[in-house]
């Protein structure tokens, strides 16, 4: 750019003759330095007009991001009792299941009737069937007195 600029200065000396080509040379002169300066603040804006974008889209991702925080946060508060009851049930299950199988190994005299008493208790737990404690109750008293009696 800048060696064409230096030609047109060397045509306006005694080397090109005629005045009217020296004065189309001037307005050539003219639009390559304007070329020169819009090209040179080219370069200089591509820097702030890319930062510009880069923090319209950071803010845009920011705001969709708080957007969609808080809409998880509202999900979660209006979760949060039926996370509490689950807990609660939960727990209630598992002292349900304990105490079965505590109850079920208690009565039981011997490994094998301890075997079958936790065995059911496991069916308890997996729901399939409800044994009462009074019928638990009555065959270990039988079993007992069939032990003893042989």
């Amino acid at each position: 750019m800048l060696t064409l600029v230096m030609y047109h200065m060397m045509c306006f000396t005694p080397f090109v003759p005629d005045l009217k080509v020296r004065f189309i040379l001037g307005y050539t002169v003219c639009g390559l330095i304007s070329l020169h300066i819009v090209v040179n603040l080219a370069i200089i804006g591509k820097a702030p007009i890319r930062d510009l974008r880069l923090k319209y889209r950071l803010n845009r991702a920011k705001k969709a991001y708080d957007k969609q925080r808080l809409e998880l946060q509202k999900e979660w508060k209006e979760r949060a009792p039926i996370r509490v009851q689950k807990r609660k049930d939960r727990k209630e299950r598992l002292v349900r299941e304990r105490d079965a199988r505590e109850q079920a190994s208690m009565l039981a005299s011997s490994p094998e009737q301890a075997q079958t008493n936790v065995a059911e208790a496991e069916e308890v737990k997996a729901g399939k069937i409800v044994v009462e404690l009074s019928e638990i109750k009555e065959e270990s008293e039988s079993h007992s007195e069939s032990v003893k009696v042989d």
